[in-house]
């Protein structure tokens, strides 16, 4: 895992990732960190928990079967 720490400078906000993959931090309020990510519509973006939540259900519908 890379661990980068950023300043909130006009400009300097931008993680690129490969050339096609943007991560922006937009706003730090708190321990709160809002972030934009910029990625082809061919390169799939998801949250976590909506990961997990999808493979269970998965696991639920092998299962029953």
């Amino acid at each position: 895992m890379l661990i980068l720490n950023r300043t909130p400078m006009p400009g300097e906000r931008e993680i690129h990732i490969g050339n096609d993959v943007i991560v922006t931090v937009l706003q730090v309020t708190g321990q709160t960190v809002k972030i934009g990510i910029t990625a082809p519509r061919e390169t799939p973006v998801a949250r976590e928990e909506l990961l997990n939540q999808a493979h269970s259900k998965k696991r639920s519908v092998n299962t029953e079967c």
